[in-house]
């Protein structure tokens, strides 16, 4: 019972920081956009300071929440089993000819 509430509670923080690595990009995206389309481009950044530091607070969040999803996800993807490596390598091995 006690590994099912583990489980429970690692799926909901790996969905939140999937979640929060969403929105961090799209939102990254959206604040770094008219200033990247632009024709000046160094003249719109030089306007707009604020608007890029902000983008680049959430293209870090957006880094942070990546690295918390592969923290989260890496017990429930990892292949312990030594027989199952074995054969993942022969499977490469066989396709890769």
């Amino acid at each position: 019972m006690e590994r099912l509430k583990s489980d429970n509670r690692n799926a909901i923080i790996t969905g939140a920081f999937f979640i929060t690595a969403t929105v961090a990009a799209i939102i990254g995206l959206n604040l770094y956009g008219p200033i990247l389309n632009n024709t000046d481009s160094l003249s719109a950044a030089v306007a707009n300071y604020n608007q890029i530091a902000l983008g680049a607070f959430f293209e870090l969040t957006l880094v942070v929440a990546m690295i918390g999803t592969g923290i989260m996800l890496f017990p429930a993807l990892n292949f312990s089993s030594p027989r199952h490596l074995s054969r993942c390598n022969c499977n490469r091995a066989h396709f890769s000819q």
